[in-house]
């Protein structure tokens, strides 16, 4: 990599996402970015099929915008203006609300102490602190980078340019390809003239990388590249899904549009039938963000009789219930902050860790939680505060009812351009990070959500159905395990 003067880094600390696809077979893998701390990368890729592959990588930000990304992010937590309406009867007054409480004032003061959550509205004139109804949310205006560092995350968007640079690829293994990252001046200085300084396709000059069976005695004369991909790579059988299994990364694959758990058997629970077949007598609980809740938006579209106990709109909780298969299923949103253009009632929401202290649990309770992108604007001791607590509330669930079901969704890619310094993918990984290391050790099922949308290069913070529909099917593969057979989908194919 170079740096803005066009010389060549001699550090790392860039961030760059990864993947290999295969459009035909709708076939689709995250990389393994390895940084060597001098300027240059490792990418490693993990090969699951036969056939032509294209390595698809993206500098989202640069070493230098992660400095200022985590030093604003660190810096304050009014990078979101909260207001807090009170209202009583027909009487209504604002406030001003904030995560820290401002000396010499005199507020109102919000949250749960046991779990040290805390927020602060100023007090109004003449309402009481017991009037909060509602949040308002604002974006803080003022300037947090510097000149130089608006430069550097200021983009057209996705006007990305394709220039031919200087990276070796070789066959690192047999089941993998490893791709070394070093580009040319000439790119740096387009990019530079473009101002398309993050979220940028990387280009190569590897065109064709074709993945062929070991078994294969047909030449490819033809093909810029090729692997070979041995028949016993993968072990005969994966093992069945099961709580508390660690996830590695990459933790799956796409192929034809389904996705392929890396290290335990996920079934087809696509159809109606395989998924009402699996929910039967179970009772659902959702809780976390708006990813959460297209669970719910998607299990109601999909089985006909699974219906909302009353009309929905908005971020209201959710309960709906299936007469037919004796099930149901509930989406809450997590408590304060929640970042939304609408105001948003507070007595909507709750603590994830209190909410878990209300649910009896059993055999046939089932929670899946997920939370971090309403996080992601402010320092990140409140999101590690706030998982904490989670940790401690499945905890004491667990205890008290060990047969519960837990899940824990990661944070998905969002939309690279859309307010950079509040909702930016580095601060979204860094919750990931600390996702992974807070719920380390529990018997819970994982669901990586943010392998799947890396794979599938979806950055939207609502992934499409595809996307959804593959995210609940791993949930219900650990709910409703089948025996274990071979992670392999496909028939060999060495055609270039």
């Amino acid at each position: 990599m170079r740096d803005h003067r066009f010389y060549l880094k001699t550090y790392g600390g860039d961030f760059i996402t990864a993947r290999i696809y295969s459009s035909n077979l709708k076939a689709a893998v995250s990389g393994v970015v390895e940084d060597l701390q001098n300027g240059t990368y490792r990418i490693n890729f993990k090969l699951f099929w036969p056939g032509k592959v294209t390595i698809h990588l993206l500098l989202i930000h640069s070493s230098e915008a992660i400095s200022a990304l985590w030093r604003t992010r660190q810096q304050d937590y009014d990078k979101i203006l909260f207001t807090g309406v009170f209202i009583n009867g027909t009487k209504r007054e604002t406030s001003p609300c904030r995560f820290v409480k401002s000396p010499n004032t005199t507020v109102c003061s919000y949250g749960d102490e046991r779990d040290g959550e805390r927020f602060y509205c100023l007090t109004t004139h003449s309402l009481p602190c017991e009037a909060l109804y509602e949040m308002v949310t604002g974006y803080n205006q003022t300037r947090l980078f510097s000149t130089e560092e608006n430069k550097m995350l200021q983009s057209n968007g996705n006007d990305l340019t394709y220039l031919t640079s200087h990276i070796q690829a070789h066959n690192s293994a047999y089941n993998s390809v490893s791709v070394k990252i070093n580009l040319s001046p000439a790119y740096f200085h387009l990019l530079f003239h473009f101002r398309a300084l993050f979220g940028v396709q990387i280009p190569i000059d590897v065109q064709n990388i074709i993945v062929v069976s070991c078994d294969g005695a047909e030449t490819h004369l033809q093909c810029t590249f090729v692997v070979f991909l041995p028949t016993d790579t993968f072990p005969e059988t994966l093992e069945k899904c099961q709580f508390g299994m660690s996830s590695p990364f990459p933790s799956g694959y796409f192929f034809q549009n389904k996705w392929f758990s890396s290290y335990c058997h996920t079934e087809n629970f696509l159809s109606p039938d395989s998924i009402t077949g699996c929910l039967r007598d179970k009772s659902l609980h959702f809780r976390g963000d708006s990813t959460s809740r297209q669970w719910i938006e998607y299990l109601v579209a999909k089985i006909k009789d699974l219906k909302y106990t009353i009309p929905m709109d908005g971020n209201v909780p959710r309960l709906a219930i299936s007469s037919n298969h004796n099930f149901s299923v509930q989406w809450k949103k997590h408590a304060h902050p929640w970042m939304t253009g609408t105001p948003q009632p507070l007595h909507y929401a709750s603590y994830i860790a209190r909410d878990l202290d209300s649910i009896a649990g059993g055999e046939n309770t089932v929670i899946m939680i997920s939370v971090g992108q309403h996080l992601r604007a402010f320092p990140i001791q409140l999101f590690i505060n706030r998982i904490i607590s989670i940790r401690r509330g499945i905890e004491r669930l667990l205890q008290r009812s060990p047969l519960t079901k837990v899940f824990i969704k990661n944070e998905n890619t969002r939309n690279i351009w859309e307010y950079i310094n509040v909702y930016n993918n580095w601060h979204g990984h860094l919750n990931n990070l600390a996702q992974k290391e807070v719920f380390k050790g529990l018997e819970v099922g994982f669901v990586d959500a943010w392998d799947m949308t890396i794979a599938s290069n979806e950055f939207a913070v609502h992934p499409a159905e595809m996307v959804i529909s593959n995210q609940v099917a791993i949930f219900l593969s650990y709910l409703c395990p089948s025996q274990p057979a071979s992670p392999i989908p496909f028939q060999w194919c060495v055609n270039c």
